[in-house]
């Protein structure tokens, strides 16, 4: 076979299994909070506070809450590749105080066999004081290896409002590209 042949043969053949990676075709739900008495997520993984909060329950699809200001509350995931898997955004829903901030961090490894992680940071800030969705592309991350997402912690509640309930719920890996 002629060398210019062998190389567009090769080169059709990365494209062919490039496309046949498995991609997502469906938003996945990592949490709608039905399994939170059991302190775990819809993936069967764990799902909790660090124990610090003034207080957490169910609330239907969600939970409440009131944080103190260093509380957590975490979501663990299978080892998600997010190049390979087409999961490009973190989406939650929550109500917290108006002009409130957070800290959301992504666990990341290097890949899905090593165990050692990485924690990366963005904020999320201006909320309204009502239930709003977000989306936190992958990408937003600065730093993060989105090649094994291990698990997501929310932390670092900033509010001038005392005593506010918080809300979260309907947490998902987002397929596909995100605006």
């Amino acid at each position: 076979m002629h060398p210019r042949h062998a190389l567009r043969h090769l080169a059709i053949g990365l494209r062919f299994s490039k496309a046949a990676a498995v991609l997502c075709s469906s938003n996945l739900l990592v949490d709608d909070f039905s399994r939170f008495s059991n302190r775990r997520n819809n993936l069967g993984l764990k799902a909790s506070d660090d124990g610090s909060m003034t207080s957490i329950s169910v609330l239907g699809d969600s939970i409440s809450f009131t944080p103190r200001p260093m509380s957590y509350f975490y979501e663990t995931v299978p080892c998600v590749d997010a190049e390979a898997s087409g999961y490009e955004a973190l989406a939650f829903t929550i109500k917290a105080p108006q002009d409130a901030s957070i800290t959301l961090e992504m666990q990341t490894m290097e890949n899905c066999s090593v165990e050692a992680y990485n924690s990366t940071w963005r904020y999320v800030m201006n909320f309204t004081g009502e239930p709003q969705r977000i989306v936190a592309p992958v990408s937003s991350f600065r730093g993060a290896r989105t090649s094994g997402i291990a698990a997501f912690n929310w932390a670092t509640w900033e509010s001038q409002s005392t005593g506010f309930v918080w809300e979260l719920g309907d947490v998902e890996l987002v397929c596909g590209a995100t605006s």
